[in-house]
């Protein structure tokens, strides 16, 4: 009877005991938990309804589409504004095909564009002093060199930004042009945070008035920017009616360039959104919950409670 008594006070403390420890290293951390769970769950709930009441229970598909039909004429007016200040829109840069080696595709090219300039000034009766743009000659580069595709599709650039301009300049009627003259850019800082990128070019040309009249007011009148920085007329003989006029200018175009955004953050920043992220997943569900905490003690090893477990309690 004794034997039977002790056994089973033995019985109950043990029994007490793996209560208690469960009871300490589970069931009061998941009490924990669930309680911060619960007072999460809370602040969520009134953050919503503060959304709902501010928003007067709208749904969020509702309200990004008013705003974007409201600041669509805004964001419309910017793009037209952004375009006006442009080089050339319908300038494309040459890529070089990979097939293609650099110096046999310029060699091959380039003589098919400075003839083509020159047909054009032909049929419209206008001397051009210099077809080539500036640009190297094909046979610049001999057997034995290999120009870097970049430098290949520089000089395609230079080109035809330069013919795309003596086009222009052609179609203004002059009797003859000389080599236009392209400066380096200059970058103006703007108070929005852009840069205006803007680009100089010196033109020589003889001209009768009439045409240089209609050239200066479709310059000011054009889709694009461009502004006439200073003129110089001369008449080398005052007893002509009409004379042929020696006209110098320099010619002012600009381009907007859009402020740079950042894309790097901070070490803190990338640790701030990685806990943002993981708090987030945690709550919504996903990888998180408690699934998620059990696989990580799993690869932790097993916890103090599976060990006690293990070694003390026959269940």
């Amino acid at each position: 009877m004794k034997k039977s008594v002790i056994f089973l006070t033995i019985l109950l403390v043990a029994s007490l005991a793996g209560t208690y420890a469960v009871y300490e290293l589970y069931v009061k951390e998941r009490m924990q938990e669930l309680a911060d769970r619960l007072d999460r769950e809370r602040q969520l709930a009134a953050k919503i309804e503060t959304l709902q009441s501010t928003f007067f229970r709208t749904q969020p598909q509702v309200v990004l589409q008013e705003w974007r039909s409201a600041t669509q004429p805004w964001s419309d007016a910017v793009d037209r504004r952004t375009s006006f200040f442009a080089f050339d829109r319908t300038l494309d840069r040459v890529k070089i095909p990979e097939e293609k080696i650099p110096r046999f595709f310029y060699r091959e090219e380039i003589p098919k564009r400075i003839q083509a300039l020159q047909d054009y000034a032909d049929q419209k009766n206008v001397d051009v002093a210099d077809v080539t743009c500036g640009v190297p000659p094909a046979d610049n580069y001999p057997a034995g060199t290999n120009p870097p595709p970049a430098e290949i599709e520089g000089h395609f650039w230079k080109f035809d930004y330069c013919a795309g301009l003596t086009r222009m300049l052609i179609d203004a009627g002059p009797e003859s042009l000389q080599p236009l003259v392209i400066w380096p850019d200059q970058d103006i800082q703007l108070r929005t945070g852009g840069t205006l990128r803007e680009r100089t070019i010196g033109v020589r040309m003889r001209i009768r008035m009439e045409p240089l009249i209609r050239f200066l007011d479709s310059v000011s009148q054009s889709d694009r920017y461009f502004r006439v920085h200073g003129l110089k007329i001369s008449n080398n003989d005052l007893t002509v009616r009409d004379p042929v006029l020696n006209v110098e200018l320099l010619l002012i175009q600009a381009r907007y360039m859009e402020p740079e955004r950042r894309t790097t953050q901070t070490v803190g920043g990338q640790q701030g959104s990685q806990q943002s992220q993981a708090l987030i997943t945690d709550l919504f569900g996903g990888t998180g919950g408690f699934g998620n905490r059990e696989r990580a003690e799993e690869d932790s090893g097993p916890s103090a409670w599976q060990r006690f477990r293990k070694r003390f309690l026959p269940f």
